[in-house]
């Protein structure tokens, strides 16, 4: 028995072997956090996600063939990995929802975003390839849209041209990686600011690239999820790709 469902995609589906008592799930069980909030994908649906979790949960299964990782063994273990799931998703999109309808701006429901200590625990929900604030920005934009609620982002200068004026206020290029590498020791989301923006305005400078692909190198060793590794080892290769430009 084949049923629809949507996840990843809107055209997703798993199958109900009833005799055998097997649900075999395809890539809306992974072992892991759903990938609902891939940064670099089209839309995805956590709510849809968790109702086919729910679904599935209510079949009583005593195997689940997962996508990716081993198959799920046993109707109590099978329960627990989809409803917890499914509690998840629901969680993060009611978080995200109430904020939308109160008014906030995309950051600070994403900011505010706290999931459950027994959900985030959960060992078949750890963050390895998606994060609950990459699924929360996915809700926003499917039901709030893309701008991100800050007026000058509406139609803004270009973003080279805002790290120049930037750059010229704090002092310069050096003076920005410097500060840049400072602050990584504390707050390492706001020193990767800095060193975009030194990279920025002088791409050609050694300094700006050298800054850029450390920074960004210590975020991407700090982050668990392949998601976020892959986007902070974008500073890498652009900062590489300037040095060979110039024949370094």
């Amino acid at each position: 028995m084949v049923r629809h469902a949507k996840g990843e995609t809107d055209d997703a589906a798993w199958v109900w072997a009833p005799r055998r008592r097997v649900i075999a799930a395809g890539d809306l069980v992974v072992g892991y956090l759903p990938n609902a909030g891939n940064p670099r994908k089209v839309q995805r649906y956590a709510e849809e996600w968790a109702d086919a979790a729910e679904q599935m949960a209510a079949l009583d299964a005593d195997c689940g063939i997962t996508g990716h990782g081993d198959c799920v063994r046993g109707a109590d273990a099978i329960r627990d990995e989809l409803l917890t799931m499914a509690a998840c998703l629901r969680h993060i999109v009611r978080h995200t929802l109430d904020g939308l309808n109160a008014g906030l701006r995309p950051d600070e429901i994403v900011e505010s975003l706290a999931v459950p200590e027994h959900l985030a625990n959960h060992p078949r929900l750890q963050p390895g390839y998606d994060r609950p604030e990459f699924i929360c920005r996915n809700v926003i934009r499917r039901y709030g849209g893309w701008w991100d609620g800050y007026a000058a982002n509406l139609l803004p200068a270009p973003a080279a041209v805002q790290a120049r004026e930037i750059t010229r206020l704090a002092g310069g290029v050096d003076a920005l990686a410097a500060r840049a590498r400072e602050l990584a020791d504390s707050d390492l989301r706001l020193a990767c600011h800095l060193a975009e923006w030194a990279f920025l305005t002088d791409p050609q400078s050694t300094t700006a690239q050298d800054c850029y692909a450390e920074v960004f190198g210590r975020r991407r060793e700090a982050e668990t999820s392949l998601m976020g590794k892959l986007a902070f080892s974008d500073p890498h290769r652009r900062a590489a790709a300037e040095r060979a430009k110039a024949g370094r």
